[in-house]
C-alpha cells in the first residue's frame, strides 16, 4: 500500500511518453504522483523529473488512474492492471486517448458498471505548450465522465480551469465527431504531404508555408497516434471518403473533355493491327466519329493511367472474352481507377488462315 507523503491525494499516470511527460507536469501540483512505464529510459527520466516510479499493481493505491499510453497498448494494460487488483474497489480510472468512444467501450466491457470514469483529451500537446513558453492559457480540454457526481465533476473542471485550460464538457460522442473534422484530417492531411515528400521552395506562400507547419507537426507524433486517430474513431473513415470524393472530383474538373478541339484521341489496350484496334474502329465509325486519333498503350492500366492523367480523351479495352472468360488483366487495373463507363458493346473476333494457293491444306502441320 502507497500512502501520500503531503496531504495531497495519490493518482498514477500509465505511460510516460511525450504526452504523460506533459500530463505529469501538468497535474503534479494536485497530486503526489506515481509514475508506471515498462521503458527503462522513461523511467529514468520519470525519476529524474521527481516522479516516483511504480510496478503497475501498486498503481490501484491511487485516487485516480490516468492512461496515458499509446492506443494500440490500452486494452491490453487495462486488463493487466485488473488481473492486480486484490479488492472490488476501484480508482477512478481516466482515459487521456485523442478518441473517446473506443475507451469508453474498452472501459464498459471490463469494469463494474458503476465505476467512476473520466474521459479527458487535452487538445494540444508539447509543442502546442511550448508554443506559448511554457503557458496552458486557453488551450481546450474536453471532458466527459460516468458515475461522477456534480460536486466531484465541479472539482475536477476547477483544478484545470485554475491551470487556464478551456474546458469544453461534451459527450465522447459529440467528441469523436468534431475531431474527425479537427484533428482527424488535420492527420490524414499531414501524412499525405509527408507521402507526396514535400519540400519547401525558395518561393513559398504564407498558405505553402502553413502546409508545412501542418506536415511537421502531426509527423512529430507517433504512428501509433495516427493510426489510432484514423481506425478508432468511428468518424473518421467518413471524413476520409469524403476527402478522396473531393479530390477526385476537383481532378475531373481539371481535366478538359478533350485535349484538343479538332480530335479526340482515343488510347487501346491493344496494338496496330489489332482485335482492340478493330473494335475501336467499329465504335468510331457507328458512333460517326471521323476525326481521332488512336494512341495504341498496349494494356488496359497504361489505358486507364493515361486516361486518368488526362492524356487521352476516352481510352478502351477488353473486360471479357466468350471463350476465355474475364480478362483478367483488365479487372486488375479497374480496381485502381475511377472512371465513367460510356458503352460496354460486343464485337465479333473473326480468325483467318491464310495459305499459298498451290499448298493443300492437307498439307499443313499444326
Amino acid at each position: 500500500m502507497i500512502s501520500s507523503q503531503t496531504n495531497r491525494p495519490l493518482a498514477a499516470i500509465l505511460g510516460f511518453g511525450r504526452f504523460g511527460r506533459l500530463w505529469a507536469d501538468l497535474n503534479r501540483n494536485f497530486f503526489d504522483l506515481l509514475v508506471y512505464e515498462p521503458s527503462v529510459e522513461a523511467r529514468a527520466l520519470a525519476k529524474a523529473s521527481g516522479y516516483k516510479t511504480v510496478e503497475l499493481k501498486e498503481c490501484l493505491d491511487a485516487e485516480i488512474v490516468f492512461f496515458a499510453v499509446p492506443m494500440s497498448a490500452f486494452e491490453s494494460v487495462l486488463v493487466e492492471l485488473l488481473k492486480l487488483k486484490a479488492t472490488d474497489k476501484l480508482p477512478i480510472f481516466s482515459d487521456l486517448l485523442s478518441v473517446k468512444v473506443y475507451p469508453k467501450e474498452i472501459f464498459k466491457k471490463y469494469l463494474p458498471e458503476k465505476t467512476k470514469l473520466l474521459f479527458l483529451h487535452p487538445l494540444f500537446g508539447p509543442d502546442a505548450v511550448r508554443a506559448q513558453s511554457g503557458s496552458c492559457l486557453g488551450l481546450p480540454l474536453m471532458m466527459d465522465h460516468q458515475n461522477l457526481d456534480g460536486t466531484e465533476l465541479k472539482v475536477w473542471e476547477k483544478r484545470y480551469t485554475g491551470l487556464g485550460l478551456n474546458v469544453l464538457q461534451m459527450t465522447c460522442e459529440e467528441h469523436d465527431r468534431q475531431a474527425a473534422w479537427s484533428q482527424g484530417i488535420a492527420h490524414y492531411i499531414g501524412r499525405i504531404l509527408e507521402k507526396m515528400d514535400l519540400k519547401p521552395t525558395s518561393i513559398d506562400t504564407l498558405g505553402a508555408k502553413k502546409l508545412h507547419e501542418i506536415k511537421s507537426q502531426v509527423c512529430n507524433d507517433t504512428w501509433d497516434l495516427f493510426e489510432g486517430l484514423q481506425t478508432l474513431n468511428p468518424f473518421t473513415r467518413q471524413m476520409r471518403i469524403a476527402l478522396d470524393q473531393a479530390q477526385e472530383e476537383l481532378l475531373d474538373k481539371l481535366i478538359p473533355n478533350r485535349r484538343f478541339k479538332d480530335r479526340l484521341v482515343i488510347g487501346i489496350q491493344g496494338g496496330r493491327g489489332s482485335f482492340n484496334e478493330s473494335a475501336a474502329l467499329n465504335f468510331l465509325e457507328r458512333h460517326s466519329i471521323k476525326d481521332f486519333e488512336l494512341v495504341y498503350l498496349y494494356t488496359t492500366e497504361a489505358v486507364l493511367s493515361s486516361l486518368h492523367s488526362g492524356e487521352i480523351d476516352r481510352g478502351q479495352f477488353a473486360i471479357h472474352n466468350s471463350l476465355g472468360g474475364v480478362v483478367g488483366e483488365s479487372i486488375t487495373a479497374i480496381s485502381k481507377f475511377n472512371f465513367e463507363i460510356v458503352e460496354e458493346f460486343k464485337y465479333l473476333i473473326a480468325h483467318s488462315l491464310m495459305i499459298r494457293p498451290e499448298i493443300e491444306f492437307s498439307e499443313i502441320k499444326l
